[in-house]
């Protein structure tokens, strides 16, 4: 199966890192969602019921984004899954979450987490 639903580039302001500093100040954070899962019903169908609604993946997102604090990119990208899992009953989950200012002493374009799961195959 290699029916794919992605919504890529996400762009949050939020407080997520171990530094103190990033605790207080909003930081930019993207994120990506990729949901690999059997579209053919809703190829025929043409009904959202029959599909996984692109704006529940958005709120999922932005709540997790905008909800608890989390030291690490991984912890967040960790939330994010487990809350798609609740729209997803098959198939399979990527979640990137990036975080363009990450503070390293150097230059850099992001710092990114990928994480996968498969839902009940």
């Amino acid at each position: 199966m290699k029916d794919t639903i992605r919504v890529k580039g996400m762009k949050f302001a939020a407080k997520h890192g171990v530094r103190s500093e990033e605790k207080i100040l909003f930081q930019p954070f993207e994120v990506d969602v990729e949901i690999t899962c059997d579209l053919t019903v809703p190829s025929q169908t043409d009904r959202l019921e029959d599909s996984i609604d692109y704006s529940r993946i958005a709120q999922i997102v932005q709540s997790v984004v905008n909800g608890e604090h989390c030291k690490l990119l991984e912890t967040l990208a960790g939330r994010i899954l487990d809350g798609l899992c609740e729209i997803v009953s098959k198939g399979s989950i990527t979640v990137r979450v990036r975080k363009p200012r990450a503070p390293l002493p150097l230059t850099f374009e992001s710092v990114e987490i990928e994480l996968s799961r498969k839902i009940n195959e």
